[in-house]
């Protein structure tokens, strides 16, 4: 198993990863919002982990920074394809978030889950995270 930089040639395997999660993004916008990521090392870090050269798990970090407290890392997506779950794929990606996290000299490491997904909380919970709060999230779609 290898974690590297996405490429934006990996915008179909990932596309295909998030929809497992209920996430539908197509491998054009996907290749779009990976070529700007790359652009922009400080915010953001898209990974990508292999396992005999295919893709099957990714993750995306970036710094968060709003006024009223201090700045931090959040895992904003990780996905593990559900065939190569429960075999430490998962971990190893937290565990470069954590080292990406220190590297940069932030504190805090976020991730925030849906409450409906319960093996995604136990995970995160195994994992040294803990719950700080629950929210309710609002839209607006124009």
């Amino acid at each position: 198993m290898s974690i590297r930089l996405a490429q934006t040639h990996d915008a179909e395997a990932i596309s295909r990863l998030s929809e497992q999660l209920d996430y539908s993004v197509n491998p054009e916008t996907c290749a779009e919002h990976i070529a700007y990521m790359s652009h922009h090392p400080d915010v953001y870090q898209l990974l990508v982990l292999e396992k005999d050269m295919e893709v099957v798990g990714y993750m995306q970090l970036t710094v968060v920074r709003h006024i009223q407290t201090q700045s931090y890392v959040e895992i904003s997506a990780l996905v593990v394809d559900e065939r190569f779950r429960s075999l430490g794929i998962g971990s190893k990606l937290i565990q470069t978030a954590k080292a990406w996290t220190q590297e940069l000299g932030y504190e805090r490491l976020v991730v925030r889950t849906n409450e409906n997904r319960e093996r995604a909380i136990r995970f995160y919970s195994r994992g040294g995270f803990r719950e700080l709060k629950k929210q309710t999230t609002f839209q607006i779609n124009f």
